[in-house]
C-alpha cells in the first residue's frame, strides 16, 4: 500500500469518526481529541510502508508526531487521574508547552534537512512555509500557522522530488487545517479549542 492510499484511508476513517460524533451529539466536528495520537500512528504506518525508502531526516518526521503525540490532553487524561492533573497543573502546563515546542523544532529540522539547494522557488515556499509555521508556534502568533502550512504545502506540490511520505502527511496537515478552520467557522472557537 502507497503512502498516499494510507493519508487517504485516514482521511476516510476521521470522517467517518467525525459521523460517529455527529449521531451521537448532533455536532459534525472533526477536530477530535485523537488527532495528535492518530497522526502519530499514521507516521508510524508510513514508516512501515517505505521503510526501504526512509532516510535519516525521515526520523525528525517521527519526532516531530511523537512531541505532538505527547502533548495530547486527551493522553494526559487517560495516563493522570483528575486530582494528579490539578495538583501538578503548572508543571503538566510547562510539559505540555516543552513538547509543543520541540514539535515545532522538529517540523522546522526535518524540511530543512530534506532540501538540498535553495535554487528552486518550490524549495524556497517549502522553507518559507516551515519557517513561518516555527514562527508561529515559538512567538505564540496562531495567525502564522495557516499560512506557512498554505505556503509550505504549495512548496511541496509544486516540488517535482517531494518524497511520497511528506507528500503524505502534507496532505495529512492539510486536512486537519481544512477541518480546524471550518470547524472554528461553523461552531466557534470555543468548541473546537475544548476538543483539541
Amino acid at each position: 500500500m502507497s503512502a498516499q492510499r494510507i493519508a487517504l484511508l485516514s482521511i476516510l476513517t476521521t470522517c467517518m469518526f467525525g459521523f460517529s460524533i455527529y449521531m451521537q451529539n448532533g455536532l459534525f466536528l472533526l477536530p477530535f481529541p485523537l488527532f495528535r495520537i492518530g497522526l502519530f500512528g499514521i507516521v508510524i504506518a508510513l514508516f512501515i510502508t517505505e521503510k526501504k525508502q526512509l532516510i535519516r531526516s525521515d526520523w525528525f518526521l517521527f519526532a516531530w508526531s511523537f512531541c505532538l503525540a505527547i502533548s495530547s490532553h486527551f493522553l494526559l487524561e487517560i495516563v493522570f487521574n483528575e486530582a494528579t492533573m490539578l495538583q501538578y497543573k503548572s508543571e503538566i502546563d510547562q510539559f505540555l508547552a516543552i513538547a509543543l515546542l520541540l514539535f515545532a523544532c522538529f517540523f522546522f529540522l526535518w524540511q530543512l534537512m530534506q532540501l538540498t539547494t535553495f535554487r528552486s522557488f518550490d524549495q524556497w515556499l517549502i522553507i518559507s512555509g516551515a519557517s513561518l509555521f516555527f514562527i508561529g508556534m515559538l512567538a505564540n502568533y496562531m495567525i502564522l500557522l495557516p499560512f506557512g502550512l498554505v505556503s509550505w504545502y504549495i512548496g511541496i506540490k509544486l516540488s517535482k522530488n517531494a518524497r511520497s511520505i511528506t507528500e503524505a502527511v502534507a496532505l495529512l496537515i492539510q486536512f486537519i487545517l481544512i477541518s480546524v478552520i471550518v470547524s472554528i467557522a461553523y461552531f466557534g472557537s470555543g468548541k473546537v479549542i475544548a476538543y483539541l
